[in-house]
């Protein structure tokens, strides 16, 4: 073979690595240039996204690791309050870092104006500043979400991991020096220590590299991690006077976990992770023969122990800009909403227009209350819902700066519910205990904060006399309370009258039209006065005799206070 057909080797072999890397390139391309056209779409719209169960586990990983000091919703309220569902139409992030950093955030009310004007800054910015949102959003689209796993379990798995010597290392690179030093004086000695010097390390390598697979995931995620911080420090669209402060926390923590990244391609890049090319091939039998990447393991394991504060920070900071990006889009898809205003003052919430998030077609309610909230009604009149309303967005008033209100005044709260419950089968619990030891909760939270509660049907799992009686005195002791602000619903009418000192009273109602009941939903001062159970035994079709004798009998209970058993059903008895 003349020079001039290796030279043509040469070439088709340089100029096929060539048009692969432009195929490579230009492919990258498209698939970005398809993302920002997609991001475009989906900006100010409820993201469609489906979850399992599995990712939500996922997504809340990083507030369930979190070693943050502080208020947080406890699982009983963010239940009650659907609230996995109000993330979700927020969550319009494409990195683990955004979403499980806006999970978190609306699991943590802050009680620091200053917090939520610097928040509501960004999504204000993000909202005007088109380019700049995409440059964050591709970045963290290339960033890419963790499946199996949350940001912080991968963390938390390389903190767990006890650091091993690389004394045996070393020892077994010697054993190979010396075989191929022995080859210039004893070749037949050499070559046989040299042999089980090669064995020893392929078989040390083997075992080694297998117990530290699972963290190799691990490692990939903060490289990610850093490789996004770096494109957005390096991004022209983001080098703006707004957005300084965020940059320059990336170049900070940038500065100190370089030496994590420095030389980390021994480790990233085994055969299962990338593909086996001849120069993967040539560096497998490298490593094999030096332990190299045993070695940098172990060194990159003690740099995320030396730095876990910075990468946290570049986490913390890309979660930020991201799911305030969200925000913004999830601002822009209300109907309406308004930036509320917060204070220290007596207890008040003062909201015109204020409406839920999830419902399509919602009715808006005004309100302006200074002592507990006392609201009674039929079934199904809206009672619960707007319990759920208030409750909601006093939560994304003090995390993300936002109400679904026309205007919205309050307090700093801490805010507990106790409404959707049920019982605790695990613990042989029934829903009576379920629901006082939720109560107490309540009564037991520290109130160096005002504190916002909800109850919904106080006591409903005993009966009628002991309800009433324990469900006056517990209502009576939130409302009591100074630092207390309590919102409870009931069927109970009773509970009007004996809490009319402690309560605002205020109801919804229905109206029957043409063998239908219709809801308004529009909240009323003063307690209610219609009932709807029975007419709705009659609109069901129960047969006249029922509805009408049912009918009777209430009506003589509320004149005598006393029931009595008749041949044909329940009668009142009148009082003496």
């Amino acid at each position: 073979m003349d020079k001039i057909e290796i030279l043509g080797i040469v070439v088709i072999i340089i100029g096929g690595y060539l048009l692969i890397t432009i195929k490579l390139f230009w492919d990258l391309k498209k698939k970005e240039k398809k993302f920002l056209q997609t991001s475009d779409v989906e900006w100010g719209k409820i993201p469609s996204r489906n979850y399992d169960i599995k990712e939500f586990q996922v997504i809340k990983h990083y507030f369930l690791n979190s070693k943050k000091d502080g208020f947080f919703i406890d699982d009983i309220t963010w239940n009650d309050l659907d609230m996995d569902r109000i993330f979700e139409i927020i969550n319009l992030t494409y990195s683990s870092a955004g979403q499980e950093y806006l999970y978190d955030l609306l699991r943590r009310p802050v009680f620091d104006k200053q917090i939520l004007e610097e928040r509501h800054f960004l999504i204000e910015y993000f909202s005007k500043q088109k380019d700049v949102r995409k440059s964050i959003q591709l970045n963290c689209a290339k960033l890419g979400r963790t499946k199996k796993l949350s940001i912080t379990d991968y963390l938390d798995n390389l903190l767990d991991f006890k650091k091993k010597s690389n004394f045996k290392y070393y020892i077994t690179n010697l054993g190979i020096i010396l075989g191929f030093a022995g080859l210039f004086f004893r070749p037949d000695m050499g070559i046989m220590f040299l042999v089980g010097a090669m064995v020893f390390s392929g078989y040390t390598h083997y075992i080694e590299t297998s117990k530290i697979e699972p963290y190799i995931q691990s490692f990939q995620y903060i490289i990610n991690l850093m490789n996004a911080s770096k494109a957005l420090t390096k991004d022209s669209n983001l080098q703006t006077v707004e957005l300084r402060k965020y940059m320059d926390r990336l170049k900070e923590a940038q500065s100190h976990t370089k030496k994590f990244e420095r030389n980390s391609f021994l480790i990233m890049t085994n055969n299962n992770l990338t593909g086996p090319g001849p120069e993967t091939i040539i560096l497998g039998y490298l490593k094999i023969l030096t332990q190299a990447d045993l070695i940098k393991f172990n060194s990159m394991i003690n740099e995320v122990k030396k730095n876990i504060e910075w990468i946290y920070q570049l986490l913390d900071t890309i979660g930020l800009l991201e799911s305030m990006i969200a925000v913004a889009s999830f601002r822009k898809s209300l109907k309406y909403y308004s930036i509320p205003e917060l204070s220290q003052e007596e207890l008040h919430i003062n909201a015109v227009q204020l409406y839920h998030p999830l419902i399509k077609e919602p009715v808006a309610n005004d309100i302006s209350v200074r002592k507990g909230m006392l609201i009674t009604g039929s079934n199904a009149s809206g009672k619960s819902t707007f319990l759920k309303t208030v409750a909601l967005n006093q939560i994304l008033v003090q995390t993300i700066m936002t109400s679904m209100a026309e205007r919205y005044e309050s307090n700093f709260f801490k805010i507990y519910s106790s409404m959707s419950l049920k019982d605790n089968l695990e613990n042989k619990e029934s829903y009576f205990m379920v629901e006082i030891k939720s109560l107490k909760r309540i009564l037991d939270a520290k109130k160096e904060i005002p504190i916002l509660c909800f109850v919904d049907e106080v006591l409903r799992g005993t009966n009628t006399i002991e309800r009433i009686a324990a469900s006056a005195q517990i209502l009576k002791s939130l409302a009591a309370d100074p630092k207390i602000l309590c919102f409870a619903a009931t069927h109970d009418i009773e509970l009007t009258q004996l809490l009319e000192e402690y309560f605002e009273n205020y109801h919804f109602e229905e109206k029957i039209v043409e063998n239908d009941i219709l809801f308004d939903y529009q909240l009323l001062k003063n307690k209610a006065t219609t009932r709807n159970a029975i007419q709705l035994l009659k609109i069901m079709g129960y047969d006249d005799t029922i509805v009408s004798d049912a009918e009777e009998t209430a009506e003589l209970f509320l004149k005598s206070g006393k029931w009595k058993l008749n041949a044909n059903g329940m009668e009142a008895q009148e009082c003496s």
